[in-house]
């Protein structure tokens, strides 16, 4: 001991001054094997005491959702730094006219004597503040695809036909629809199951709502049914007498046939859609009536119509009544002259020995025999000659 003690007290200035040299040499060795650096990570923003704003029913916004925090740390520990050991928000007590507030950034304790000189970029950020908007929309439905051929879509059950949605006046603003979308490709049976809301513009193009948008609800159940579809004719009567000397016909009706849905027992007990008669009156009619009826009225109870106008036409056909018997017409003047016309005749062909038969009553039209006795039955009747017939043909004039 007593040697150790001599040894200290030589030179102690010297001694003194390599422990000074060797602390430096190791902070050089340490400084470089072990730098320290700067380093940062991307830190998502809180909002603190956000009620600040939204009891007075209004909503925020920042111009930054994420601030970079920067700090020193030696390389040895880099790899030990995440995000998620620091805390950034932003207090709305803090807020003000201007709109500014600043950032806060906490590391978590456990790196808290790893690293220095913390700070954030940026420092202050901007807030914005915008009325609160509660509105009702109605839930449509939306369908994708088509039922296979012979079906139709049928009604539609919804587990609710409306929601709320509650947001920022220019968020709420942007939607103009809401709806559900059900895949009815190649359907033959009734379809159910959820489905969630989708949001539209006014193009009815989906679009993506806003975080600080809420709807009451966040999808829909839904229930859909998928029927047969069948071709009914149409059966139409008439109420009403034509006019004198006309008679109906019958009704056509443009289109003939429509096609129409439903449960497939109902359809089943119907072959034809009905329309009352007193719908085509005809009464005193001289030609044909032609109206346009709405059938949706006469559609039975159940059945809808598939992919057709209501509106079809029906045209009742009325025509003039046939000539029955000939003794029922009047002989006209012209008639009544034509015995004259059949004496002529008679006279003019009197020397090839053919006579004109005298036309009965009304026919108008006479019918030339050969006879060798110059007489002709009529009505029941010998008809003579004429006195003009029997001068013509006399044995004297004639050279006999």
């Amino acid at each position: 001991m007593k040697r150790i003690s001599n040894w200290l007290k030589q030179n102690p200035m010297l001694k003194l001054a390599s422990l000074l040299l060797a602390f430096l040499i190791w902070i050089t060795v340490v400084n470089f094997s072990n730098p320290e650096v700067t380093d940062y990570v991307n830190v998502e923003l809180e909002v603190r005491n956000a009620e600040e704003l939204t009891s007075a029913d209004q909503m925020y916004s920042l111009d930054a959702r994420t601030v970079r925090v920067s700090f020193h740390v030696r390389t040895r520990y880099m790899n030990q730094i995440t995000a998620s050991d620091f805390t950034a928000y932003v207090d709305l007590q803090d807020y003000s006219i201007t709109g500014a507030v600043p950032v806060y950034v906490e590391p978590d304790s456990s790196i808290s004597s790893l690293i220095s000189d913390v700070s954030s970029n940026p420092m202050v950020v901007h807030v914005t503040t915008e009325d609160m908007q509660e509105k009702r929309f109605d839930v449509g439905v939306r369908f994708n695809g088509e039922p296979a051929e012979g079906y139709a879509l049928g009604d539609t059950g919804l587990s609710s036909d409306h929601i709320y949605v509650r947001g920022p006046v220019s968020e709420i603003g942007t939607i103009s629809s809401v709806g559900i979308e059900i895949n009815t490709a190649e359907a033959t049976s009734d379809l159910s199951g959820t489905a969630p809301l989708v949001f539209y513009d006014a193009n009815g193009h989906s679009i993506e709502i806003d975080e600080r948008v809420e709807a009451s609800l966040g999808e829909i159940s839904y229930t859909q049914e998928v029927c047969l579809v069948k071709s009914l004719s149409i059966s139409a009567g008439t109420t009403g007498t034509p006019a004198s000397g006309y008679i109906f016909e019958g009704v056509e009706t443009s289109p003939a046939f429509v096609s129409v849905y439903g449960n497939s027992e109902l359809l089943d007990s119907y072959s034809s859609i009905e329309i009352p008669d007193e719908v085509i009156n005809i009464e005193g009619a001289s030609r044909n009536v032609t109206l346009s009826i709405d059938i949706s009225p006469y559609i039975p109870e159940g059945l809808t119509l598939y992919e057709a106008s209501p509106q079809i036409t029906a045209i009742a056909r009325i025509r003039r009544a046939p000539e029955t018997e000939a003794s029922e017409i009047q002989p006209t003047a012209e008639s009544q002259e034509q015995p004259e016309t059949g004496v002529s005749s008679a006279a003019e062909t009197a020397e090839t020995g053919q006579t004109i038969t005298q036309p009965s009553h009304g026919s108008g039209t006479g019918t030339a025999e050969t006879a060798a006795d110059n007489t002709s039955p009529a009505n029941g009747q010998e008809t003579a000659p004429s006195d003009d017939m029997r001068e013509e043909s006399s044995p004297e004039e004639a050279g006999l």
